[in-house]
């Protein structure tokens, strides 16, 4: 599992323990007098302008916005620049820099949850759940199993009758 921190890129500098990536669309004010600097940029990376407006704190759960922002991952750009930050990550311990605070709350943690995945699912899309209806009425009273709709109104493992 790569090793991937979050900092933010305000916050007081401490020791390097890798590659320090800011993923944010524009240079902070902070990046020139800042005491922390990155060594590399994707702006790619940062949330899309109309999901930044969505701060997880003020409109929607932080949950909602990580899946939110995972769909806007899948986009070739922003998937370009993710599959970069993988790479970086495989070679060693990364610093993901936002200028979001808390960073918590914000992309980069995000970010850094999926870098944390194996790399085939880290860019799946989120499961949309199971099945809608309830399947309650389908089970057989006798051996809790759901029957084959071929079979009619009996059970096929143990012969009672459904209300297939």
């Amino acid at each position: 599992m790569p090793d991937v921190g979050v900092r933010c890129m305000n916050g007081r500098p401490g020791p390097s323990r890798g590659v320090r990536v800011l993923v944010e669309r524009r240079l902070p004010l902070a990046w020139a007098t800042g005491p922390v600097r990155p060594d590399v940029w994707l702006p790619a990376l940062a949330p899309s302008a109309s999901l930044r407006r969505l701060c997880p704190a003020a409109e929607v759960a932080f949950e909602e916005f990580a899946v939110r922002y995972a769909r806007e991952l899948e986009e070739p750009e922003r998937r370009a620049q993710f599959l970069l930050l993988q790479s970086l990550a495989a070679e060693g311990p990364v610093v993901l820099l936002a200028s979001t605070s808390p960073v918590s709350l914000s992309h980069a943690s995000v970010l850094a949850r999926r870098l944390r995945l194996p790399a085939r699912t880290a860019l799946a899309p989120e499961p949309e759940g199971g099945d809608p209806a309830c399947w309650a009425d389908r089970i057989c009273p006798e051996c809790g199993r759901i029957p084959d709709a071929s079979t009619g109104a009996t059970c096929r493992s143990c012969r009672a009758a459904t209300a297939g």
